[in-house]
């Protein structure tokens, strides 16, 4: 009901905030409801907001520093005032200085690059199973100007992908790509027991290629080494199109500086085969741009 009221229909119908405020109330340790599905525009709704805020600030009321509260309430306002919401997370690591998923969620919304490494490392030293840490870590420590960070996470994703080819039998072969490709892993996998774990791996393996090779290319174009970065970013297309890649697209990051340093050519082949995991209308425009000699605007993906 949460989703099927995020539709661009229904986004604005006058008992979406009944049914949000009725589900934090019930579940509001749930991931459901620190999630998107949950929240509302403060600017196109600030009514709305003030009401799901008040909702949550109640809550933390009566549950002073519980941790799964602080993060609800975090996640809500983190859009709207990113050093008030991490303020919230701190005061809550000071008094559960080990929990893992405080430190993350500091790490996704701290407004300063190097507070996001850090609070991620941390997470990480304690041990949390968010299966997008390593790459946020890495993601931070771009932002954060650290390229031996950068580097060491690209390395240690590349050598997890390499274990996973070593450790599990994929139903095609490893160098197949596209969004094809990933239907003919589900297909081939229909019906084994070990269904779950096997598409849980090579998910991950997807993910782990792809990001591995964008941050390493991100190093090496930091160090002029142009021809070795142009090859990572092509490289990073070329996996099947998994849901994560499918859905939220892959990562721009390494094309967006390949431009600015005037390599266009890999860029656009880039571009190109990121139509086959990726499908979004705006890789034509983007194609199109290059083309006019013009650096896309990447942050629209």
């Amino acid at each position: 009901m949460l989703g099927a009221f995020c539709t661009s229909e229904l986004q604005r119908h006058p008992r979406r905030i009944e049914l949000i405020l009725d589900f934090i109330s019930r579940f509001p340790r749930s991931s459901e409801a620190k999630c998107p599905l949950a929240h509302v525009d403060p600017i196109d709704a600030p009514e709305d907001f003030r009401s799901i805020e008040a909702l949550w600030s109640r809550l933390r009321d009566e549950h002073p520093f519980d941790p799964s509260l602080s993060i609800g309430h975090a996640a809500l306002i983190a859009n709207e005032d990113r050093s008030r919401a991490a303020e919230i997370l701190r005061e809550t690591i000071a008094v559960h200085s080990d929990d893992a998923a405080l430190w993350t969620e500091l790490g996704r919304i701290a407004p300063k690059p190097t507070e996001q490494l850090d609070a991620l490392r941390k997470a990480r030293t304690l041990g949390s199973n968010q299966p997008n840490l390593l790459v946020w870590i890495g993601r931070s420590a771009i932002d954060a100007g650290r390229s031996d960070d950068v580097y060491g996470i690209g390395c240690e994703l590349m050598k997890r992908a390499s274990q996973t080819r070593d450790t599990v039998q994929s139903p095609i072969a490893w160098e197949d790509t596209g969004q094809g490709a990933w239907k003919r892993i589900r297909c081939a996998l229909e019906g084994s027991p070990d269904r779950p774990r096997l598409m849980d791996a090579l998910t991950q393996y997807a993910n782990d290629t792809h990001w591995a090779h964008t941050f390493l290319g991100v190093v090496a174009a930091d160090q002029g080494q142009l021809l070795e970065a142009g090859r990572h970013l092509l490289s990073s297309a070329q996996v099947w199109g998994e849901p994560r890649i499918s859905s939220y697209g892959p990562s721009f990051i390494l094309a967006r500086k390949l431009c600015e340093l005037g390599v266009w050519n890999d860029v656009e082949q880039f571009l190109v085969a990121c139509k086959d995991i990726w499908d979004d209308e705006i890789l034509d425009d983007w194609i199109q741009e290059l083309r006019n000699g013009r650096i896309p605007d990447f942050d629209e993906g």
